[in-house]
C-alpha cells in the first residue's frame, strides 16, 4: 500500500482565535457547503463552525465529507473554503491511493476521487462528478505530473 504526503496549510499565521464551537447539525432548510458549493440537503447532517478570528466573526457550513477531508488533509492554518483550491494546487499532484485509506466515510473517500478525477481532467466539467464509482480511474499519478 502506498502511502500519502498530503499536508495542507501553513504554520507561518500569527492571527488569533478569540473562541471557536464545532458541532454536526441537522439541516433544517438547504444549505450550500462553504467548501465544495454543494447543497445540503434538508435532514442532512453537516458540521457548523461559528468563531471569532481576529475580532472577525464568523459562522461556516461544510458537508461532513468536506469536513473529514479538511480534518485529515490540513495541518496547519488554511482559511475555510480555501480547501478545494489548495488541494488541487498542492495536494492533488502527490495524490496516490493511500490517500484514502486515511479517510474513514465512503463519502469523503467518493468526494476525494470526484475531485481528484476533475482536476485530472478525466471528467467533462459539466458532468456530475459524483457519478463515477471510486474503482473507476484511481492510480497512483506520475512523479512530476
Amino acid at each position: 500500500m502506498s502511502e500519502c504526503s498530503i499536508s495542507l496549510g501553513s504554520e507561518d499565521y500569527y492571527g488569533s482565535c478569540d473562541f471557536s464551537e464545532i458541532r454536526v447539525v441537522k439541516a433544517r432548510k438547504p444549505h450550500r457547503c462553504g467548501e465544495c458549493r454543494q447543497e445540503i440537503p434538508v435532514k442532512s447532517e453537516y458540521e457548523y463552525i461559528a468563531a471569532k478570528f481576529d475580532g472577525d466573526f464568523f459562522t461556516v457550513k461544510t458537508c461532513l465529507a468536506c469536513a473529514e477531508i479538511r480534518r485529515v488533509f490540513v495541518d496547519g492554518a488554511l482559511n475555510y473554503g480555501d480547501l478545494w483550491y489548495e488541494m488541487r494546487e498542492h495536494g492533488f499532484p502527490s495524490f496516490s491511493e493511500g490517500c484514502l485509506v486515511n479517510l474513514e466515510t465512503s463519502q469523503a473517500k467518493q468526494k476525494l476521487v470526484d475531485q481528484w478525477r476533475r482536476w485530472k481532467g478525466l471528467v467533462e466539467p459539466t458532468r456530475n462528478a459524483g457519478s463515477a464509482p471510486i474503482s473507476a480511474g484511481i492510480v497512483s499519478a506520475p512523479k512530476g505530473e
